[in-house]
């Protein structure tokens, strides 16, 4: 992999996209545009780490109408799961606009919602 700019997540975390590295053989690599990051609550096996929210998670060699567009939002969580975080190509943003665009969404920064177009 060429080398890339990490991304700390924090509960700070709202409407960027992210590479998310696998560091385990059992994931897989995702591309992610995150809604927001919240502490998951108790009683969890995950209490105190962070959940990810996304708008959209793809995982990286699926087709792209099988990503989860605004539905199956708690994509997981940060520290348990053991992925790394870092910033997405130019491609890699592309391929987020394509999904948007193939299901009919539009992406507005400003308020981090997804529109119908």
């Amino acid at each position: 992999m060429e080398k890339r700019e990490p991304i700390e997540i924090t509960e700070l975390t709202r409407g960027i996209i992210v590479f998310a590295k696998k560091t385990r053989n059992y994931f897989e690599d995702w591309l992610l545009l995150i809604d927001r990051v919240s502490t998951v609550e108790p009683p969890s096996l995950f209490d105190g780490d962070l959940m990810i929210y996304t708008h959209v998670s793809w995982k990286i060699g699926a087709n792209l109408d099988d990503a989860n567009v605004d539905k199956n939002k708690n994509w997981g969580v940060v520290n348990a799961y053991g992925y790394e975080f870092y910033k997405p190509t130019e491609e890699e943003k592309n391929i987020i606009k394509k999904i948007l665009k193939l299901h009919n969404k539009k992406y507005i920064k400003i308020i981090n919602k997804l529109i119908d177009r």
